[in-house]
């Protein structure tokens, strides 16, 4: 692909636009291979001579012409290049004493977005994952999904992998695009018996020997002295 790109803009106009490559650096195991896909789709026995017209035309495939895909003819051809995504026939013709045509293809790709997610910072166990942790941006419109997904309970030290997708509204010139980060989840601390502290509890599995029971055994001393102090 890199080879048909290269090529084409630099036949094109002559080599006379701005996009056009002067030179190519190929590493050296590779360049007896790019030479001969250069030989394949360069455009051959075409000359531009004084005086001379050159015009190009432009055809859309129906659909990867690598795939079998075929060439629109009829009013599908025009001279103005190509701007949508996809593949293209191109035709260059020269009219005048140096008169021939020459052949290539033309692809133009989808725009990829640009995509920031950032490492959320390390979380507890039992934290619920949402809009603090699962908030890739990109500044092209579209929708984002997540996995694990947003309401899901963190229940296991750890790192987790999180994985976003990002699908654009404009399929037809954005590409979706994939990403992905971990989050540090930390494990509650003990609370001295064995036993981890549960939130809204008051304490662990001691027995109780945390707030909840302490208070429990006090309202029941106060309780038996009064029945004593009674006549």
């Amino acid at each position: 692909k890199a080879v048909e790109r290269i090529t084409f803009f630099k036949y094109f106009n002559a080599g006379q636009i701005c996009t056009t490559a002067d030179h190519v650096f190929v590493p050296q195991a590779k360049v007896a291979a790019f030479v001969e896909a250069a030989k394949a789709v360069a455009p051959t026995g075409l000359t531009l001579g004084s005086g001379d017209s050159l015009t190009v035309a432009y055809r859309a495939f129906t659909g990867d012409p690598s795939a079998g895909g075929v060439a629109v003819t009829g009013s599908s051809s025009t001279t103005l290049p190509p701007v949508e995504p996809g593949w293209y026939h191109v035709q260059a013709t020269v009219v005048g004493a140096q008169a021939g045509t020459a052949t290539a293809r033309l692809r133009i790709l989808r725009i990829t977005p640009t995509v920031t997610w950032a490492t959320p910072a390390g979380v507890p166990v039992g934290t619920v994952l949402g809009g603090s942790q699962l908030n890739a941006t990109t500044a092209t419109a579209g929708s984002w999904s997540y996995i694990p997904a947003a309401g899901t309970t963190l229940a296991t030290a750890g790192s987790v992998a999180l994985a976003a997708t990002f699908t654009p509204t404009d399929l037809a010139h954005y590409e979706a695009v994939s990403t992905e980060t971990a989050i540090t989840v930390t494990a509650l601390p003990s609370d001295g018996t064995g036993g981890t502290p549960t939130a809204g509890s008051g304490g662990g599995g001691g027995g109780g020997c945390g707030v909840g029971g302490a208070l429990s055994a006090l309202v029941a001393s106060a309780w038996l002295v009064r029945r004593r102090r009674r006549p």
